[in-house]
């Protein structure tokens, strides 16, 4: 094993052979609502198992403690037990994604199923063989969709949480904030603004519009690597 990423669920791993296969995967057209999917994996111990389905919805975010940061893919391929690490393709056979779990009342498959999108995939990749590690950006606070400002449709996340010594406890963030948006970008959706903050590279400044009792203003945060878990 090169390396692993555990928000991720995701490892590198070196091969002894040559002249291998490779799958293709095709950046300059993602795959959309409603694509033909093909779960690809050894279900129940099943090998080279596959099952056929549709592209359900994308960027689903399914936020838990150890796995914040996964955009997954939904689909309706059946994907079981032993699915997890196999690929997900198009009708083509290319790569769209890293079958990683499913949502289940039965032990089996619901018709729920999770993947971790292709181009996610290939960064973790990439940044463990370039660092040993995958990089990502900490703010230091919890976040929750705030109720909507002004009796308008517009949301703000509300802070939770703060960590001592964290960015955004020396940027002057208060427990009760609403964050409106960071480096411009609205914040009306947790999932997406936790990405923008793991996307920030250590070091770099993170504009923040902020709402706290009825006053708007605006703090810099000086963003650093995401602590290990």
């Amino acid at each position: 094993m090169i390396g692993s990423d555990a928000q991720t669920d995701l490892a590198i791993i070196k091969v002894g052979a040559t002249k291998l296969p490779v799958i293709a995967y095709d950046a300059d057209n993602p795959v959309q609502v409603g694509d033909i999917a093909l779960a690809i994996g050894n279900p129940f111990g099943f090998s080279h198992s596959v099952s056929q389905g549709i592209i359900s919805a994308m960027s689903r975010s399914l936020i838990t403690q150890d796995r914040p940061y996964d955009e997954f893919i939904q689909t309706d391929a059946a994907i079981s037990p032993g699915n997890s690490g196999g690929a997900l393709v198009d009708h083509r056979g290319r790569l769209i994604g890293i079958n990683t779990m499913t949502f289940t009342t039965s032990g089996g498959s619901d018709g729920i199923g999770f993947a971790i999108p292709a181009d996610l995939a290939l960064s973790v990749m990439d940044q463990i063989l370039t660092h040993g590690r995958v990089i990502r950006g900490w703010l230091g606070v919890n976040l929750e969709l705030a109720p909507s400002l002004d009796d308008s449709s517009e949301h703000g996340l509300r802070v939770t949480r703060i960590e001592r010594n964290s960015p955004a406890h020396r940027a002057g963030l208060r427990l009760g904030d609403i964050l409106l948006a960071a480096n411009d970008i609205s914040a009306n959706n947790v999932q997406i603004i936790t990405n923008v903050i793991a996307n920030t590279a250590p070091g770099a400044t993170l504009q923040l519009e902020v709402m706290r009792d009825n006053q708007l203003f605006r703090a810099e945060a000086t963003i650093v690597e995401l602590p290990l878990l």
